[in-house]
């Protein structure tokens, strides 16, 4: 399992139910999240700091830690990038989440939203990368496809290929199996 992965510019393409020239928010959206006049904009979660009230959270047991640094320098870049460090068995999860805490979640729905894309950068002795899933869950529909389905030209016989660079990784979410 890999020891340490970055993640760095982490945005998501909202397809907004906006028309031109509309104004207000549009229905089901979540706080914190302004209306556009463009039926396509960004929304930045990570762009070498959290954005907004964006904040990770972990899932571990004291034998299977996960460890996250927020604001780790990117490495071969300027900026910072999330530095995870799962353990050596790899158990464990991190996630982004839009909030202050549990009792104020800005509430988000995928189909509100084109594409999630983020950089990422996977240290030379990494293994075990097919064991990451991409977890989404969306009003109790979820799907968990293995990340490395999304990385271009990922060769499983030769995954060190894809190791000491940085990555460019899109996730088309109407292709994903949960629309």
């Amino acid at each position: 399992m890999p020891k340490r992965i970055f993640l760095a510019l982490l945005s998501f393409l909202l397809a907004t139910s906006l028309s031109a020239g509309q104004t207000g928010p549009a229905k089901g959206r979540g706080r914190g999240v302004a209306p556009a006049s463009d039926p396509l904009r960004y929304l930045v979660a990570y762009d070498s700091a959290l954005q907004g009230d964006w904040s990770v959270t972990t899932w571990e047991d004291p034998d299977h830690l996960v460890t996250v640094h927020p604001n780790a320098p990117a490495p071969g870049r300027s900026g910072n990038a999330l530095e995870v460090q799962f353990s050596q068995n790899g158990w464990g999860a991190f996630g982004l989440a839009n909030m202050l805490d549990w009792n104020d979640v800005h509430y988000m729905y995928l189909n509100e939203y084109k594409t999630i894309e983020f950089d990422l950068y996977i240290e030379p002795d990494a293994t075990g990368m097919e064991n990451l899933y991409l977890l989404l869950d969306d009003a109790g529909y979820s799907n968990e496809p293995q990340l490395v389905s999304y990385i271009a030209g990922w060769d499983s016989v030769h995954p060190e290929a894809s190791t000491g660079r940085w990555i460019p990784v899109s996730i088309d979410l109407t292709q994903v199996g949960l629309f």
